[in-house]
C-alpha cells in the first residue's frame, strides 16, 4: 500500500532518528484532528473522508512497529535520548488520540463507508494492542518509566536495560 510506503520510509531510521520524531509528530497532528476532518463538509462531499481516516490509522500501525524496534531478546531497550523518549511518547499519543477521534465517526457520521473505515481502523488499532506481546511490553515500560518518574524524581544519567522478568532498572539518582 503506497501510503504505508510514504510513511515508512520516514521511519526508517529508528525511534532515535529525528525523521521519525517528525514523520510521527505529524501523524500525531493528524490523529488528534480526525474527528474534526470527519465531519468537514468539504470533505464529506469530496468522498474523502474514509481514505484519509485510513491513511492516518496506517500510519499509526506503522508506529507499532517503531515501538516494537524497543524490545529484542527478552529486554526492553533503554531509551537513551530526548529523541526515543519523545518518540515513544509521540507514537503512543497517536495511538491514544485516534481511538478517541473514532469513536463519534463510528456512532455519528453520516457516511456508512466512513463509519466502517473508522470501525476497521478501530480494531486494527485494539487487535494490535491486545494480541502484540512486544508492543504490550513496550506501553507498559513506558507507563511504569512514567510513574517511577513522577514519584521518584529521578533523571536519567547512564544507559540502562528494563527486563519484563524482574521489572529492574538500571538508573542513579541526580
Amino acid at each position: 500500500d503506497q501510503s504505508i510506503c510514504g510513511l515508512a520510509q520516514f521511519v526508517s531510521g529508528g525511534i532515535h532518528s529525528e525523521i521519525t520524531l517528525s514523520a510521527m509528530s505529524i501523524l500525531c497532528s493528524l490523529s488528534m484532528q480526525v474527528t474534526r476532518h470527519a465531519f468537514d463538509p468539504k470533505l464529506i462531499s469530496g468522498g474523502l473522508v474514509p481514505p484519509q481516516i485510513e491513511t492516518i490509522g496506517e500510519g499509526v500501525m506503522v508506529g507499532f512497529e517503531v515501538l516494537s524496534t524497543l524490545y529484542s531478546g527478552g529486554e526492553m531497550s533503554f531509551p537513551l535520548s530526548k529523541i526515543q523518549i519523545a518518540s515513544a511518547h509521540i507514537i503512543i499519543s497517536s495511538i491514544t488520540a485516534m481511538l478517541v477521534g473514532l469513536k463519534p465517526v463510528i456512532y455519528l457520521h453520516e457516511d456508512d463507508a466512513a463509519r466502517n473505515t473508522s470501525y476497521s481502523i478501530r480494531n486494527d488499532i485494539i487487535e494490535a494492542l491486545t494480541t502484540s506481546t512486544v508492543v504490550g511490553k513496550v506501553i507498559a515500560f513506558f507507563s511504569l518509566l512514567a510513574h517511577f518518574f513522577e514519584s521518584h524524581q529521578v533523571q536519567i544519567i547512564r544507559k540502562g536495560t528494563f527486563s519484563s522478568d524482574g521489572y529492574s532498572f538500571s538508573l542513579s539518582k541526580a
